[in-house]
Formats: structure tokens, sequence, C-alpha cells
């Protein structure tokens, strides 16, 4: 099995992350409380979801192509892309985060986390 990032004519495949894929539902609210303890809420929209996905095993060829597609095809977290998932199921997706973190696990293998907002809940 494997997951797919892709933009345009540019595809990157991955093994499946390690743990799954956690999903986290957003609901995009403001909440606070007035001088006088009532409680207010602010609707800010749409709800969003986010992915957290981790790979502990990444060859150094899938840590190119995933910091390729990450610097120079979709511009960090700048454009939206299609996902799909261990299960076949497409999402827009796009990176949550500005940077990439790789730790080297033995030679040639790296491991990486990355946060996404998705299109749907997923998982």
């Amino acid at each position: 099995m494997s997951v797919t990032l892709v933009k345009g004519a540019t595809t990157v495949t991955l093994p499946d992350p390690i743990t799954g894929t956690r999903v986290t539902e957003n609901k995009r609210q403001v909440v606070s409380r007035t001088q006088g303890g009532t409680v207010k809420v602010q609707d800010q929209g749409v709800d969003t979801y986010e992915a957290v996905l981790d790979w502990a095993d990444l060859s150094a060829s899938e840590k190119s192509a995933l910091q390729s597609f990450f610097h120079t095809t979709v511009d960090g977290a700048a454009n939206t892309w299609d996902y799909t998932d261990e299960d076949s199921t497409a999402f827009t997706a796009r990176f949550l985060d500005v940077t990439l973190e790789f730790t080297k696990i033995a030679k040639g293998v790296y491991s990486v986390s990355i946060r996404l907002e998705l299109s749907a809940m997923g998982a």
C-alpha cells in the first residue's frame, strides 16, 4: 500500500504512514466571555480537518521527492494539491507547517512527520 501527493504532472508516492493517519476535526469558532461572564461564540465558517502523518523509514530518494514536492511543487503551505490515502480515498490537501523536519535513523533512512489540512474527515 502507499499514499500519493499530486500537483499537476508531479506525483510523489510514499509508503503508508507508520501509525495510520490521525485526523482532527476543527470547529472554527472563537469562544470568549463578556465582563459579566456570559459565553459568546463567533462562528468562523467552514470546519477544517487536520491530519498528521508519520514515517519512520523513508529512503533517501523518498525524502528527496518529498522535499522537492514541498519546496518546489507546492511552495510549502501556499498551494493545495491532491492527496490519496492508503485506502485510495482522495482529498484536497495543504501543508500546515512551513518546515519539514527529518531525522536520520540510519544511513539512507529518515523519519518525518507532516501536518495536512484535508478537505474531509477521512482516515
